[in-house]
């Protein structure tokens, strides 16, 4: 019994602020512009670039796919070499000689080896592309839900004022309620798909680099 009045009391304390007997000033506020409000959350539109992130993924790979890449090795050494004369330190014309040594490698392919390689430097970037889409897609559908939870409580003061002045029964504000834990439920699993997908695109890159892809998306 202890246990269920505590957990009462916490119920209360969270939701002190809404008075469901009453309409507030500000709820009354709201519903003077009711309409206006609908409409504009109804028409909000957000605009995301998702190729230009794409592309940062893909110029900032933690892996090398352009193999074809010069690489180049250098060594250099002094080698000196004295002829004496009558015990003397005078050097010879071949006295000192200095040697250097450049090693230049370069990756050779065949046709075969070539196409499979843009192959797959082609792949990579079609996946970092459907990935990036993939999480503003998510993005998009986590601000509907979001959009559709203010236009919910919109509609509950409208269903709640009904209520209270008999033109509008219980059930109808009820239904209302359990369309915002429905939506409620919703925005939580649509925030861990959206924080699985943000982790696949920093995967891709080194983690120096994951501040300035955080500012992007």
């Amino acid at each position: 019994m202890r246990k269920f009045f505590t957990i009462l009391y916490l119920c209360t304390c969270m939701h002190a602020d809404y008075i469901p007997n009453n309409i507030t000033k500000e709820e009354y506020d709201k519903l003077l512009n009711i309409d206006k409000e609908l409409h504009a959350l109804a028409i909000k539109e957000e605009k995301y670039n998702y190729a230009q992130v794409a592309n940062y993924i893909y110029n900032n790979l933690t892996y090398d796919l352009d193999y074809s890449r010069f690489k180049v090795v250098g060594s250099a050494s002094i080698r000196t070499t004295r002829n004496l004369r009558d015990q003397s330190n005078v050097y010879t014309d071949e006295s000192d000689r200095a040697r250097a040594q450049i090693l230049v490698t370069y990756p050779f392919y065949d046709a075969k080896e070539a196409n499979e390689r843009k192959q797959k430097m082609m792949t990579t970037k079609q996946k970092i592309i459907s990935d990036t889409k993939k999480y503003f897609e998510l993005k998009a559908e986590l601000e509907d839900l979001r959009i559709e939870k203010l236009i919910l409580q919109e509609l509950e003061i409208r269903t709640k004022a009904r209520k209270l002045k008999g033109v509008g029964s219980f059930d109808d504000w009820l239904k209302v309620i359990k369309d915002m834990k429905d939506n409620n439920f919703k925005i939580v699993q649509k925030k861990i798909e959206l924080s699985e997908s943000k982790q696949i695109l920093f995967s891709y890159i080194a983690k120096n680099k994951t501040k300035t892809l955080e500012s992007m998306l």
